[in-house]
């Protein structure tokens, strides 16, 4: 009897620590899964990478901007830049504006450089939260020659931290955070994109050789020389308001006159009178049309008058 009451004790005994080798186990499994929990993203979840690949960025042609803006005619919210052999122009209807070339340099290192890219969402419903809606987010389009797209990017708003944004890339659904890199592209200023110092490289290999103004021609020497490099000086500093994208007008209130380069170019410029007080300024090297402000037209005219002073 005793026998037998000692061996039941044993086989409780023996359930109890396999009971305790259960909890302990359970317990063991619950605290993996709540570590789990607070470990970071799984690394399938971030990618390390670029928007574009440092070889796909000789193939863009083409560099489309568009930002939504209720305020203005769709016309207004958007910019193209097309290249045209080792640079690249604003095109607008009235002529095509050389951009910045280190600008466009620097975009396009923003663009080939890797980052952390961190997936958010693939839900659409998600894209309002996000600014990624078709009311609120900028959308880059990059397009080779052959109009092959090399890559399409919509941009959504800042993180709260304001160090990154949020994209979808290539049209899909798939939502991301990126390192808030390209803000400053983000942009449709056209004085943000091009150099309006528009005779700053002018002068670099070539100097003028002579001016005209209302049929009276002025060839540079040694007596004049001086009044010349004065006006070539300030050609080179002086900088534009802004671009006038519309054709050219000539007006009978308009002044022109040429300058003559040592390679035997000829330039033409007119300047005309606008309603708010600035002026036109039109220039036949590359067909194109700006406003300067009414303080640059009458130094402009000064440096000119020197020259025939001079004589």
């Amino acid at each position: 009897m005793l026998s037998e009451s000692i061996f039941l004790f044993q086989i409780e005994k023996e359930n109890k620590v396999k009971k305790i080798k259960v909890l302990l186990i359970i317990n063991f499994v619950l605290l993996i899964i709540l570590m789990l929990s607070f470990i970071p993203k799984n690394k399938s979840e971030i990618f390390y990478t670029s928007l574009v690949k440092e070889h796909e960025i000789e193939d863009i042609y083409e560099i489309i901007l568009t930002i939504p803006d209720n305020s203005f005619p769709p016309v207004f919210n958007k910019i193209k830049l097309i290249k045209n052999k080792n640079n690249f122009f604003l095109d607008t209807e009235a002529g095509k504006y050389m951009a910045e070339p280190k600008l466009i340099e620097d975009f396009f290192h923003a663009l080939s450089l890797k980052n952390n890219f961190t997936f958010l969402s693939d839900n659409p419903k998600d894209f309002a939260n996000f600014g990624l809606d078709e009311n609120s987010a900028i959308k880059m389009q990059l397009i080779a020659k052959d109009k092959t797209m090399i890559g399409e990017f919509i941009f959504g708003k800042k993180d709260t931290l304001g160090s990154g944004r949020f994209v979808r890339i290539d049209s899909r659904t798939k939502i991301f955070r990126m390192p808030d890199t390209l803000s400053a592209f983000l942009t449709l200023q056209r004085d943000y994109w091009l150099d309006l110092q528009i005779y700053k490289r002018l002068f670099v290999y070539d100097k003028i050789q002579s001016v005209e103004k209302k049929a009276k021609h002025i060839i540079r020497k040694s007596e004049n020389d001086m009044a010349f490099e004065e006006f070539e000086l300030f050609l080179k500093q002086f900088s534009c308001i802004d671009i006038f994208p519309a054709e050219h007008i000539e007006s009978i209130e308009s002044e022109s006159f040429s300058i003559f380069l040592g390679n035997g170019e000829k330039i033409k410029i007119e300047i005309s009178p606008m309603d708010s007080g600035d002026y036109i300024l039109y220039d036949s090297k590359n067909k194109n049309s700006y406003v300067i402000s009414a303080y640059t037209k009458k130094r402009i005219f000064e440096a000119l008058n020197k020259i025939f002073l001079s004589e």
